[in-house]
């Protein structure tokens, strides 16, 4: 086995750390950036509490769309056509926000749950629509909550299905028995 020192990485590990960064940094963009219907490019921008518009041929900064929000991380467009902004910083509470995707006016604060009841969101990160239902990841504790898309009311969610362990192999997925 080659072993190589700090200044002289292998070739074909010269790709990997920067590979994973730009990887990172690429789901990074794609999380918090989408394209929605006829509104142009929208970024939540987590530091300065807005999202931007951009026009999606050029990059050219448009207008900000929405100000003043606390630590945004995710803006998602609703089957409704209305704008879906996950909030929260680490450690703390998460919610989401609904907005007018034109004016940026905000609607209404869609979910919202205290600590310790059901649903409650650590920190809001990723949205997805399901079959008329929101999914929003939880990132504090790691879960993700199913919530009415119309009402925003939490629905039982399952939880994941457990990998089997492949008795061929000697390893096993944490937490299996």
């Amino acid at each position: 086995m080659t072993t190589h020192s700090r200044r002289e990485l292998h070739p074909s590990m010269a790709y990997g750390f920067g590979s994973m960064v730009l990887a990172s940094l690429l789901l990074l963009v794609l999380a918090t950036t989408i394209r929605a219907a006829d509104h142009g490019l929208l970024v939540a921008m987590h530091d300065t509490g807005r999202v931007e518009r951009y026009d999606p041929t050029t990059g050219a900064h448009q207008t900000t769309l929405i100000t003043g929000l606390a630590a945004p991380n995710v803006v998602a467009e609703g089957p409704d056509g209305k704008l879906y902004v996950s909030t929260g910083a680490p450690g703390g509470p998460g919610a989401v926000l609904r907005f007018d995707a034109r004016t940026g006016r905000k609607l209404d604060t869609f979910i919202s749950v205290p600590p310790g009841k059901p649903g409650h969101l650590a920190r809001a990160t990723g949205l997805a629509w399901h079959d008329g239902d929101l999914l929003v990841a939880s990132q504090g504790d790691g879960k993700v909550h199913r919530y009415d898309g119309k009402t925003g009311d939490g629905r039982p969610t399952s939880p994941p299905p457990r990998p089997a362990a492949s008795r061929k192999s000697p390893f096993r997925a944490a937490g299996c028995t």
